[in-house]
């Protein structure tokens, strides 16, 4: 899942991405020209705006972020934060070994309590080195708080090498059917606000990207705006998810997820 939402000083930082592929995908070559909300500040304007080298045509994009949940870039910070306090209390051994440790995941607390959870974690695992080193795992709970420290086997393909590999507890994530219905107004209210943008744009190319965060690449999957929702200012809507690899790599993954042309056969 992606992690927090990108603060970018201009936003073809995330649409040149996504035009690369739209450029793979349709034998067009758009370039970058522009970025017009910065130019024009006394009307909505879209974030980036292209022309095709070979056609003239423009196309406009406008990046939305997608959060769910609500409060979820506050409490995430809280996850790095803890991780970041345990990693500088642990044993060089641990920080430098080969182990996995499983934390809670958006952490309702305050800094206080990260510290003292960090001190715990911290002190309890390395008074059990010996035990981990034997590889067993350790483990605890801190005011309802659960962690887990484990020793990653050879056959795992975990990166880095060494290391401390976090992983969070992400609890209930495919029970989240009551939630979709919200996801989809939400999506459908960035549609409607980046389609104030396309104003003055009706010969171009206008589309909305949407950068799934948080949660929100698992609860979005298979969601589509309602066709009724979208303006005829949007000629498509796609959704991106910055991905990290198993092998260090990383990179946008973007899904088409509608456009005006296959809108007709929308009931």
């Amino acid at each position: 899942m992606n992690c927090l939402p990108g603060n970018h000083p201009c936003e073809h930082v995330v649409t040149n991405a996504l035009v690369r592929d739209w450029n793979q995908l349709n034998g067009t070559s758009f370039e970058h020209r522009r970025c017009p909300d910065k130019l024009e500040r006394n009307r909505p304007e879209p974030d980036a705006l292209y022309i095709d080298v070979e056609t003239g045509q423009v196309m406009v994009v406008e990046h939305k972020s997608v959060v769910w949940p609500p409060e979820y870039a506050a409490r995430h910070r809280n996850d790095h934060l803890l991780m970041d306090e345990v990693l500088s209390r642990v044993d060089p051994n641990l920080a430098n070994g080969r182990f996995e440790l499983a934390l809670p995941f958006l952490l309702d607390a305050s800094k206080q309590e990260i510290t003292e959870l960090a001190k715990e974690i911290a002190g309890s695992s390395n008074r059990q080195l010996e035990k981990l080193s034997r590889g067993e795992r350790v483990s605890g709970v801190w005011s309802d708080k659960s962690w887990q420290l484990r020793p990653r086997q050879p056959y795992e393909e975990t990166y880095p090498q060494a290391g401390i590999v976090f992983s969070w507890r992400v609890h209930h994530v495919h029970d989240h059917g009551d939630v979709r219905p919200s996801v989809v107004k939400l999506i459908e209210r960035l549609v409607e606000a980046a389609s104030e943008k396309f104003e003055h744009y009706r010969m171009a190319r206008c589309i909305v990207l949407l950068e799934l965060t948080g949660l929100s690449p698992i609860l979005a999957r298979g969601c589509r705006p309602d066709c009724a929702t979208v303006s005829d200012r949007v000629d498509e809507v796609w959704t991106g998810l910055y991905e990290y690899f198993d092998d260090g790599t990383e990179d946008w993954l973007f899904e088409e997820v509608w456009t005006r042309e296959l809108a007709s056969g929308c009931g």
